[in-house]
C-alpha cells in the first residue's frame, strides 16, 4: 500500500512548498506529489493554481510573472530543482502533475524532464496531467517514463482506455470508487492511487476496496 504525500504535508504546512515537502519526509512516504508550471521566463516552478489569488494573495496568472517577480509573496514558490535538491539521497518517488490543461504551456514536459534528469531523479518520477496529451508527450520524450492518468468521475471502460495507452497507474477521485471500478482497473493492469484521502474512515474503506495506495494531505496520520 503506497503512501503518497499530496503536495507535501499540506494539511499542516503551506502546500507545494519546501516547508511542506521537508515536513513530510520524516514520515517516510513512498512518494510525494507536486504540481509544475512555467514562469514567464521559462522556469519550472511548483505551484497548483494557475492564478496567484488563493495562495499568493494577489491577482494575476502565474505564467505572466518571472521567477524573480514571484519572490516576496506570502507563500514561497519553489523551483522544481529546489525540491530535487531537498530529497537528494532520499529514497522517494515523485508524482509530477503537469498543470497543462486549463493553460497549455509549450515545452512544459521538455523542461520538467530536463530538470529531473539533470538532478538525477528522472527514474523516480511518475508524470501525470488532466491533459492526457501532455502525459503522452512525456512518453514521446522518454518512452520508459512511468505515467499516470487522473480522473474526477468514472468514465465508461476507463480500465481499457488506460491499457490501450500503456498507462499502468490510475489516479481516481476516491469517492468515485466502487468494487467494480477497482476490479476493472486491476483487470486491465492498472494500479489505483485515489486522491485525496484524509479521513481514517475513508482510508479504511479504500483499503477494503483493494486500492494500491492513496494520496493524502496528512501523511502524519497514515497508519498503514
Amino acid at each position: 500500500m503506497k503512501r503518497i504525500a499530496h503536495r507535501g504535508l499540506s494539511g499542516l504546512h503551506p502546500e507545494n512548498t519546501i516547508e511542506a515537502f521537508a515536513a513530510a519526509l520524516p514520515y517516510r512516504p513512498d512518494a510525494i506529489e507536486l504540481d509544475v508550471q512555467l514562469t514567464r521566463d521559462g522556469q519550472v516552478v511548483i505551484f497548483h493554481d494557475e492564478t496567484l489569488d488563493r495562495l499568493g494573495k494577489r491577482p494575476g496568472w502565474l505564467k505572466d510573472f518571472t521567477y524573480e517577480e514571484l519572490q516576496g509573496l506570502p507563500v514561497a514558490i519553489p523551483l522544481l530543482e529546489d525540491y530535487f535538491r531537498l530529497i537528494q539521497g532520499v529514497s522517494v518517488d515523485t508524482f509530477v502533475e503537469m498543470k497543462n490543461s486549463f493553460i497549455v504551456y509549450p515545452e512544459l514536459e521538455e523542461k520538467t524532464i530536463a530538470v529531473a534528469e539533470r538532478l538525477g531523479r528522472l527514474d523516480d518520477c511518475i508524470f501525470f496531467s488532466a491533459n492526457h496529451y501532455s502525459v503522452m508527450r512525456c512518453r514521446e520524450l522518454r518512452p520508459q517514463s512511468r505515467l499516470c492518468f487522473p480522473f474526477d468521475n468514472w468514465i465508461y471502460d476507463y480500465g481499457a482506455y488506460c491499457e490501450k495507452r500503456g498507462i499502468t497507474i490510475a489516479m481516481p477521485y476516491h469517492l468515485a470508487l466502487t468494487e467494480e471500478i477497482v476490479a476493472d482497473f486491476h483487470a486491465h493492469g492498472a494500479l489505483i492511487y485515489p486522491w485525496t484521502v484524509d479521513e481514517p474512515r475513508d482510508m479504511q474503506r479504500l483499503i477494503d476496496l483493494g486500492v494500491d495506495g492513496m494520496l493524502t494531505n496528512r501523511i502524519d496520520t497514515v497508519w498503514f
